[in-house]
C-alpha cells in the first residue's frame, strides 16, 4: 500500500466518522446504505485504482481520474438542486408559520380588549 492510499483511507474513514453524529441530516440526503455503498466504492477506487481505470474505459472516459471529475460534478450539481429545494421549503414553512403567529396575535388582541 502506498502512503497516498494509506492517508485517503484515513481520511475518509474521518470523514465517516464525522458523519456519525449528523444522522438526522445526512438521513435524508443519504441513506445508510448509500453512505455504505459510497465508502466501499470509496475504498476500491483508493485501493484499486487500475479497477476504476479499467471501468472508465469502459465506459467510454480516458481516465479514472476524468471519471472521478466528472461524477463529482454531477453529484455537486445534484446536491446543489436538492438544497434549493430544501430551502425553499424552509421558507414556505417560515412564512406560515409567521403569518399563523401574526393572525393569533392579531385575534388576541381583538379579543383581549372587546
Amino acid at each position: 500500500m502506498k502512503p497516498i492510499q494509506f492517508l485517503l483511507i484515513l481520511v475518509l474513514f474521518f470523514i465517516v466518522y464525522m458523519l456519525r453524529g449528523y444522522n438526522k441530516y445526512v438521513g435524508k440526503a443519504l441513506s445508510r446504505v448509500g453512505l455504505l455503498l459510497l465508502v466501499i466504492f470509496l475504498l476500491l477506487a483508493i485501493l484499486f485504482p487500475s479497477l476504476l481505470q479499467e471501468i472508465a474505459v469502459s465506459l467510454g472516459v480516458g481516465r479514472g481520474t476524468d471519471l472521478i471529475v466528472y461524477i463529482s460534478a454531477c453529484s455537486i450539481v445534484a446536491l446543489s438542486i436538492l438544497i434549493l429545494i430544501e430551502a425553499a421549503k424552509t421558507q414556505t414553512l417560515l412564512c406560515v408559520v409567521v403569518r399563523e403567529a401574526a393572525l393569533h396575535e392579531a385575534n388576541s388582541r381583538i379579543h383581549g380588549k372587546s
